[in-house]
């Protein structure tokens, strides 16, 4: 009972304090925990007397007008008001079991707070109610003696008969509750089939085991809302706001999600396939282990989503905002991303057979793991995406911007790869073999150590300041293929006909090209230091300030090659053929050139000092003003060869040269010991 001091202390009676009943509060708790009958139920109401915290039992109020009732912590069991007038009736706080609502009137009624069980509300008008906070729930009816209640106790369930538990209902099937406000309540096993709950508000609601079977759910608030296990199959979610709300195993199949919000919103192991309509906003959307196959969400924002393990075969992405997002063990196949924005975002273990991406943009997009094999995905923009370790078996990239993509341990065989536009980009350890770089547009700044490039097409394409390092290109198809600036290190290219090509600039050192074909190729400024260019055919090339130091150079066939300004020092081209070349300029310090042909060529200015040139022909060649200081030419021919000005072998220098200073005096030995021999000393 609640009671108001009132009272002011009275010093006439020795500071006693009086109290007296709130007349308002008596009034509306009079019936405060009474048993009430259902005559004296009407009788009250006539009266308009609260019946606020009664106790009714098994009643029959049915058809009754009970317009405005208070019942406000009131305890109904067994109640039936089936089609009776509530409008405006209050159940606040009240706790209703097994009460019978079916087709009542109660526009406004107040259930906030209440906590109903087994509740029956079939085709009730509901509209306008308040069930903020309320709990809605059923639960198994028990129809047991005392004598099997016993039998249970003893035996346990195995005890129990059949029928002895039946369970419970919570209908609200086909009810009017437009505008009603449920916000934070707590349903399970509820029933709204048919339902109306347009402009309902059930944020925060918690709504379990409920059945929503064509339901009008069209603008309900279910911000923030917990939906598990729930049958929603049919209902109209037109315009409904789901942002922050998590739906948990919900059947959502012919659905309407027409203009929905699901900003932030959690959807697990839901079907949301057979939907209709797409919804207006999913910017943040998580998705897990859900069906969303067939679904058509063109141009719906859905930026920094995550979607795992989901199935999106044949959906239609088409001009959506999907940047900055994560795509996770998900079914693409036959998915449609025309025009779709995925800047930033990665799709990792996807798989992705017969995906459509025409004027997708897909910078800095990640593939981790993803399954590429025969994807079309020509005309993409993919700067800076990250393709390491996916798997592209004859994947296409025609016309496709790759700058600064990442395929590093990529499995790219037979990929096309032609026109694309390649700059910066990595092949580390990248599987190629029969790949093709047709007419690349741009290929520039590429990494491709490690690469297997066993049967690729480089035909027609530019390649400049790109690696190769130690790579076989032995197989490598290279018509009209021009390199500049690349890097060939210990490549090998044996064997192969690399005629009228281009290597300028490039470092070939330690490569392998022993038997290839370079007739009348670029090699300007290319290094080729410690390379393998035995019995190589490369007359007419142009190698103008070339590095030969250390080459293999025998049986290497140089007719009319230029190699003005070259280095050659410490080559071995025993046998070479140098007839009528341009070798003005070179140098030949400490190399071996035995038997080699120089008829014809011009050494003018050239340095052969230390040169082994035994039984080399030097017939009709200039070598004007060169240096032979050294030069063994031991059965060497000069038959009209030009020296004027070439200095022979200077005296002085070859004793300066040859000079070994004496070894260092030994220590001051005493007379009686013996000074040890020098190394070197003979005996």
């Amino acid at each position: 009972m609640v009671e108001a001091e009132v009272g002011n202390t009275n010093p006439g009676e020795g500071g006693s304090r009086s109290w007296e009943r709130d007349p308002e509060d008596e009034a509306r708790f009079r019936n405060f925990s009474r048993r009430l009958t259902a005559e004296e139920v009407v009788e009250r109401v006539e009266r308009g007397e609260p019946l606020t915290g009664a106790i009714l039992e098994n009643l029959d109020l049915s058809r009754m007008t009970l317009d405005g009732v208070d019942l406000s912590m009131a305890s109904l069991r067994g109640v039936r008001l089936a089609g009776s007038s509530l409008a405006g009736a209050n159940f606040a706080g009240a706790m209703l079991t097994d009460v019978d609502l079916t087709e009542v009137q109660a526009p406004h009624l107040s259930l906030a707070g209440a906590m109903v069980v087994n509740l029956t509300a079939d085709g009730a008008m509901l509209s306008g109610a308040n069930l903020v906070g309320a709990s809605l729930e059923r639960e198994w009816n028990v129809a047991l003696s005392r004598e099997e209640l016993e039998a249970v106790a003893e035996q346990g369930i195995s005890a129990l008969k059949e029928g002895a538990l039946e369970p419970g209902r919570c209908a609200l099937s086909n009810a009017d509750l437009r505008g009603a406000i449920l916000t934070g309540a707590k349903c399970s096993g509820v029933d709204f089939s048919g339902a109306n709950l347009e402009g309902a508000g059930l944020s925060g609601a918690h709504l379990d085991d409920c059945l929503f079977r064509s339901s009008r759910l069209r603008d309900v608030d279910l911000s923030y809302a917990r939906i598990t296990v729930s049958d929603l199959s049919g209902s109209d979610l037109g315009g409904s706001d789901l942002a922050e709300c998590s739906l948990d195993t919900v059947d959502l199949d012919r659905a309407d999600l027409s203009g929905t919000g699901l900003e932030r919103t959690k959807i697990s192991a839901c079907r949301l396939s057979g939907t209709t309509g797409r919804p207006a906003s999913a910017v943040g959307l998580q998705v897990a282990a859900s069906h969303l196959d067939g679904l058509s969400w063109a141009g719906v924002p859905m930026d920094r989503s995550t979607l795992q393990d989901c199935d999106l075969t044949g959906m239609d992405l088409s001009a959506c905002s999907l940047t900055e997002s994560r795509l996770e063990g998900c079914v693409l196949n036959q998915a449609r991303f025309d025009g779709a924005d995925l800047t930033g975002s990665v799709l990792a273990r996807c798989d992705l057979q017969e995906v459509k991406w025409p004027e997708a943009r897909l910078e800095e997009t990640g593939w981790p793991g993803c399954n590429l094999q025969g994807v079309d995905m020509s005309g993409t923009a993919f700067p800076g995406a990250d393709f390491s370790g996916v798997f592209g078996e004859a994947l296409i990239l025609r016309g496709c911007d790759l700058s600064e993509a990442d395929f590093s341990n990529a499995v790219l065989r037979s990929a096309d790869l032609g026109g694309a536009l390649l700059d910066s980009t990595s092949f580390l350890e990248c599987d190629l073999a029969g790949a093709s770089f047709r007419n690349v547009g741009r290929f520039d700044f590429c990494e491709l150590s490690g690469a297997d490039l066993e049967g690729v097409d480089l035909s027609h394409t530019l390649v400049e300041r790109s690696d190769f390092d130690g790579l076989d290109c032995t197989t490598v198809t290279m018509t009209g293929t021009s390199f500049r600036a690349c890097s060939f290190i210990s490549c090998s290219f044996e064997g192969l006909d690399l005629s009228g090509m281009e290597f300028t600039e490039c470092d070939l050192s330690g490569a392998n090209l022993r038997g290839a074909k370079l007739e009348g190729a670029h090699l300007q400024g290319s290094d080729f230091t410690g390379a393998d260019l035995r019995e190589v055919r490369a007359s007419g090339v142009r190698g103008v300030g070339a590095t030969l130091v250390d080459a293999h150079l025998n049986g290497i066939d140089l007719r009319s090659a230029d190699l003005r300004m070259s280095d050659l020092s410490g080559a071995v081209a025993d046998g070479a053929d140098f007839t009528s070349a341009r070798l003005d300029r070179t140098r030949w310090v400490g190399s071996g050139a035995r038997g080699a042909r120089f008829a014809n060529c011009l050494l003018d200015y050239s340095d052969l000092s230390k040169m082994d040139a035994r039984n080399a022909d030097f017939r009709q060649a200039s070598l004007l003003q060169a240096n032979l200081h050294r030069l063994d030419d031991d059965g060497a021919v000069w038959e009209g060869a030009r020296l004027r000005g070439a200095r022979r072998t200077d005296p002085d220098l070859l004793a300066a040269e040859e000079y070994r200073p004496p070894p260092p005096p030994g220590p001051v030995l005493p007379p009686d010991v013996e000074r040890p021999s020098a190394q070197g000393d003979q005996p």
